[in-house]
């Protein structure tokens, strides 16, 4: 009777460039002792040519600040804008706040449409086309009319464009990172907070010099160089990884196995089925219904309320950019130590962060603003770093795309309704700002307690 055959250990080489690794398996043949003719060879690419957290996927990090710099520093100098659309058509507070919102919206509510494209076609032609669409309206808006205008052109078209861009470049440092996913998700996302530094001055000086139509045709010439930066985005490499933990020389072809993913079967909705993750998008949503009417409207209250000079108001979004800069930071580097909890810490920084919003009523000064500039940037830039970290721990590794996408569609969402009700509600107190950051304030805490219970709830699971 013949035995089924058995196979020897595996040999492991490499080609002449060392570019990949081959495990090569032989058989015997059990009766006859003779070497059977078959021999399967596994190619695993070498890990020092393209492994997650090391080599090139620190280009993919350093391709993500860049276009985190471009997508959030403009959006978040609407705030610089907001006073001279107003002064050259005319319109109210609350119509006019719907540019900043709809550029908002669209681009995070874009997120699971783009988290779908990404999934069917790859980051890298997601992300180009992106940064095309975005430079097309940017431009175009230096031909605007009215209000409508830059609602369609700068809110829909552009706002599209950088969700296209920021969806991929989130993905692609997730995907290419594992333990050192942390630092990698911090330091790209630290492109925001710089970009929020340098396109505010950069805005600022593009008004004095050549009035806001110059503006934007200077600055969509600068959002089309994400084409250049979405080119570096490629697909991750395929992990392979040993059942026995042994040690891979000893491994057999069984044993190993290889991390693929198919792009059909990648976008799956069954992640609702996680209660955890429903309650981190909500808290998301109210921490983001809170902090974006904030800082949107900090600059006007400056001017209108407290009677500060021009220069003097614009400096707060500066401070509040060095700032959130340094919250970016400090989140990258606290964040996935072994003494910290990372959802402890984020309930923690929200909920410093709305009571410092609630509180900055009682800052009429130069120094108490400055104060409360440093508060509030640095818990929104610890927020947004922590956020994609945390939701990561919260789902499978194969739900990365879809639950991103979801991610950032409870921000815009958050964007769209809070901007305009807050320019609604400061037109319906006659230009009174009090109950605006004290509702801000209210609903980041609150989203802060849903984090908390998130917390609780595996601190005592696991007892």
């Amino acid at each position: 009777m013949r035995m089924p055959n058995k196979k020897k250990q595996p040999d492991f080489g490499k080609d002449g460039g060392g570019n990949e690794r081959f495990v090569q398996f032989q058989y015997d043949d059990a009766d006859q002792g003779e070497e059977c003719d078959r021999t399967d060879t596994v190619v695993v690419r070498n890990r020092k040519a393209d492994a997650v957290d090391q080599g090139y996927a620190w280009v993919i990090c350093f391709a993500a600040c860049f276009l985190y710099a471009a997508t959030d520093g403009i959006c978040f100098s609407m705030g610089l804008l907001f006073p001279v659309f107003m002064e050259k058509f005319g319109e109210l507070a609350g119509f006019t706040s719907w540019i900043s919102s709809v550029l908002l919206g669209s681009m995070m509510l874009s997120g699971p449409f783009v988290s779908y494209l990404v999934t069917q076609f790859g980051a890298r032609p997601v992300c180009m086309l992106g940064a095309i669409l975005a430079a097309a309206g940017t431009t175009a808006s230096m031909m605007a009319t009215g209000v409508w205008y830059l609602i369609g052109s700068l809110g829909f078209v552009t706002g599209f464009g950088f969700g296209c861009m920021m969806i991929p470049a989130l993905v692609s440092v997730t995907v290419w990172f594992d333990k050192r996913r942390p630092l990698a998700v911090g330091i790209a996302i630290c492109g925001a907070g710089t970009g929020m530094f340098l396109y505010s001055s950069i805005v600022r000086f593009l008004l004095e010099h050549y009035d806001f139509h110059g503006c934007f045709l200077i600055l969509g010439a600068i959002v089309l160089h994400g084409c250049v930066f979405g080119l570096l985005l490629r697909p991750p490499p395929p992990r392979p990884t040993y059942n026995d933990t042994s040690s891979s020389a000893n491994a057999t072809k069984s044993d190993i196995e290889f991390e693929t993913q198919s792009p059909q079967n990648k976008f799956d909705v069954a992640i609702f089925r996680n209660w955890k993750y429903d309650a981190f998008l909500l808290s998301c949503f109210l921490f983001s219904l809170g902090f974006f009417p904030v800082f949107m409207f900090v600059t006007s209250r400056a001017l209108k309320e407290l009677e500060w000079g021009e220069d003097e108001a614009a400096f707060l979004l500066t401070a509040i950019s060095i700032a959130n800069i340094c919250g970016r930071l400090l989140c990258a580097i606290s964040l996935g130590r072994s003494f910290i909890n990372n959802i402890a810490a984020l309930a923690f920084v929200m909920m410093l962060g709305g009571v410092t919003v609630a509180l900055s009523m009682i800052c009429n000064g130069y120094h108490t603003m400055m104060v409360f500039c440093a508060f509030y940037g640095l818990s929104g830039g610890f927020m947004f770093v922590g956020l994609p970290i945390v939701m990561a721990e919260l789902i499978l590794p194969q739900h990365v795309e879809i639950a991103s996408g979801f991610f950032v569609f409870s921000v815009g969402m958050a964007a769209l309704l809070g901007i305009p009700t807050a320019g609604v509600l400061v037109d319906k107190t006659s230009g009174n700002f009090t109950l605006l950051f004290l509702m801000a304030g209210s609903t980041i805490s609150v989203g802060a307690l849903i984090l908390l219970g998130i917390f609780l709830v595996n601190k005592f699971s696991k007892r």
